[in-house]
């Protein structure tokens, strides 16, 4: 009842949120210019808000938000498809990637960069590289770049398809045929519910009230969440390939393990 409980409070709040960002630009008390000023506030305070559902949601994942796998998985199928998640393939591809954290070979999400990979290209240690690594990862790194092209995968998957998309990928198996199909069938639901947003309620409203929000702001705070909490991208964090370490020893060496 915990899980549902921050549920329900993060809804509540949104909910307020986007009724009171009804009057932005609508009102007469309030003056022209404001609206440049209110509507980045109300993309912060929506966008930090839905946050909060995506770690809910991604608790699903890790059949964490419940006690029940059957809630984790329905709650889970609908939280992500109504944040543009296609549910099951994230979870077992992400359920991978904690499998094989720090390997260079079976990394599912972050595998990390070989000096094969690196070459002489010195220039992306730079900040001006970095920052442009970051813009990518905010606009196009999470759709097409990671779930259809699974760009920061692996190179074992390289010429394969990789899409989160279709139930014959290379990192699914036989028996999660219908679980991906399941879950793209809940996907392009939320897509047509979107579309109908923009058809009956125009498309800069949904632009200016939703969509900035989610796409940017919740990518910000996961990124965040990234670089300052996980071992994703540590310096204490060893990476590995199949000859040099093993996974049991690459955990194990981790401070606070």
């Amino acid at each position: 009842m915990t899980s549902f409980s921050h549920l329900l409070s993060d809804l509540f709040i949104i909910g307020v949120l986007g009724y009171l960002a009804t009057f932005i630009g609508n009102t007469s008390f309030l003056p022209s210019w404001s609206s440049y000023i209110l509507w980045p506030v109300y993309w912060y305070a929506q966008g930090s808000v839905m946050t909060g559902v995506w770690v809910l949601a991604h608790e699903c994942g890790h059949q964490a938000f419940s006690e029940s796998e059957f809630a984790n998985n329905v709650m889970g199928t609908i939280l992500h498809s109504l944040l543009l998640v296609p549910y099951h393939s994230w979870r077992i591809t992400h359920g991978l990637h904690h499998n094989n954290t720090g390997s260079c070979e079976n990394d599912e999400v972050f595998a990390p960069s070989t000096l094969a990979d690196w070459g002489d290209n010195m220039l992306r240690e730079t900040p001006i590289a970095q920052i442009w690594g970051i813009f990518i990862m905010l606009t196009v790194g999470w759709m097409p770049g990671y779930l259809i092209f699974n760009a920061t995968g692996p190179a074992k998957y390289r010429g394969k398809n990789a899409n989160h998309f279709s139930p014959s990928a290379a990192f699914f198996s036989k028996d999660e045929f219908w679980l991906i199909v399941q879950t793209d069938i809940a996907f392009f639901i939320c897509v047509g519910l979107l579309i109908y947003s923009i058809i009956t309620f125009g498309k800069q409203s949904l632009f200016m009230e939703s969509s900035i929000s989610h796409t940017f702001i919740v990518r910000f705070w996961k990124c965040c969440l990234l670089l300052s909490s996980s071992i994703h991208d540590c310096e204490f964090a060893p990476c590995a390939n199949h000859i040099s370490s093993t996974y049991r020893r690459i955990h194990a060496s981790l401070p606070w393990s």
